[in-house]
């Protein structure tokens, strides 16, 4: 059987989720076995999110941003699963307050 395809897409925070999710690693490596990781830009010098089964979004998408936005809405049509993770891409937390106050 082949492994789920993971995608892991980091928006506008401070990376804070990204590093906790990796430095698990005695987990890490057990998590790379259950997976093909085929996007994270901390571990693969990628341009395009390509077709996953899953992906994790963390940091806020900034709705002022089309940039932002068009990663985020890219996120969902190529992956079967989204997943939100950390603070800032489930209730946008400190981003919420230095954006305005604009609604995540």
């Amino acid at each position: 059987m082949d492994k789920p395809k993971f995608a892991y897409l980091h928006l506008a925070a401070c990376s804070g989720c990204e590093i906790s999710f990796l430095d698990n690693f005695e987990r890490l490596l057990e998590i790379m076995d259950m997976v093909d990781i085929e996007y994270m830009l901390l571990l693969k010098d990628n341009t395009e999110l390509p077709k996953v089964d899953i992906v994790f979004v963390d940091g806020a998408a900034c709705l002022q941003s089309p940039e932002s936005v068009a990663s985020l809405k890219k996120a969902r049509e190529n992956a079967g699963y989204l997943v939100s993770w950390g603070g800032c891409s489930t209730t946008a937390t400190i981003n919420n307050f230095s954006r305005g106050g604009q609604p995540p």
